[in-house]
């Protein structure tokens, strides 16, 4: 019998862990030589964690990883995070290994797993740049990308930041920039 545990309830020293979430978001990356499928996943509670699997590691055929999918998630790493920007609060990620297994499942809830960020405490600057926000708002304004190179006299793989300015419209219609 596996026993499932709550994201808020994962952490490193767990021997064989086992959860169900629902797959958020999934995209593409390169992190270090390796290419790697990221995915933000969501548990029952509104937990959310990064994960991520190599593209060296593949997948039984009849298994496809898609957003919206709930699955079943067995034997992986948990690993602290370490990088500057997170895509959640959770201090650890989760690596996929070649031992991890997946299956899907019926969905759990039907959430969307958004917790929009106010447009005020935004502006007033109380939330942490560390963590990215949910932002829901009508598009007004898009800048330019602007790429800027890190500087890191240590490391030979310098890293590019890209960043973009835009402007949204929250619901009551009050811009913002």
């Amino acid at each position: 019998m596996v026993n499932f545990i709550s994201l808020s309830d994962l952490h490193s020293k767990i021997p064989f862990p086992a959860i169900r979430v629902k797959i958020i978001k999934k995209w593409s990356t390169k992190i270090g030589r390796d290419h790697h499928s990221v995915m933000l996943l969501g548990d029952a509670n509104g937990v959310t964690i990064q994960g991520s699997l190599n593209y060296a590691l593949s997948l039984p055929k009849e298994i496809e990883l898609k957003e919206d999918d709930w699955v079943e998630i067995l034997n992986f790493d948990i690993r602290y995070v370490f990088e500057l920007h997170r895509t959640t609060k959770h201090k650890y990620t989760i690596k996929f290994n070649e031992l991890s297994l997946f299956r899907k499942i019926q969905p759990v809830n039907g959430s969307n797993f958004l917790c929009c960020a106010n447009f005020r405490s935004i502006k007033r600057g109380l939330y942490h740049p560390m963590y990215c926000v949910d932002l829901c708002g009508a598009l007004v304004r898009a800048g330019d990308l602007i790429a800027t190179k890190l500087a890191q006299p240590a490391n030979i793989y310098n890293s590019i930041l890209y960043s973009l300015e835009f402007s949204l419209i929250n619901l009551g219609f009050v811009l913002f920039i």
